[in-house]
């Protein structure tokens, strides 16, 4: 392969991955948007089964960023995809910042619907 078909599916592997976080991104947005809204009103079997439902996506969505920037720097590490390689500032791969980012987003959400449903409580 030449050296720009090899960016090229790098840059594929990268778009997949960055779909993968706008997936996470929606749907952490629109369970926070729910849990805002309408958290107070919910019952609890209903903040129950919107909070599974949200934790599932939400890992789904967490699986497909990491593996995709798993796969895209396992990708440029076997091809030496140029410019890619050199560019991680200490060595880091992006797949570690990602996945912690996002779980830390998870447990965030879920003690924001907790804290929205709790609040009166207090």
């Amino acid at each position: 392969m030449t050296d720009q078909e090899i960016l090229a599916g790098w840059f594929s592997i990268q778009g997949l991955a960055m779909t993968a976080m706008v997936f996470y991104l929606s749907v952490v947005s629109g369970f926070l948007v729910a849990a805002y809204i309408a958290g107070k009103n919910f019952t609890r079997s209903q903040s129950i089964f919107v909070s599974s439902l949200f934790a599932i996506f939400a890992l789904f969505a967490l699986w497909g960023s990491v593996g995709y920037f798993y796969l895209g720097a396992e990708y440029a590490d076997f091809y030496d995809v140029p410019l890619v390689t050199q560019s991680r500032p200490f060595g880091i791969k992006p797949y570690y910042v990602i996945g912690l980012l996002e779980f830390v987003g998870i447990i965030g959400a879920l003690k924001f619907m907790w804290d929205v449903r709790h609040s009166e409580s207090e």
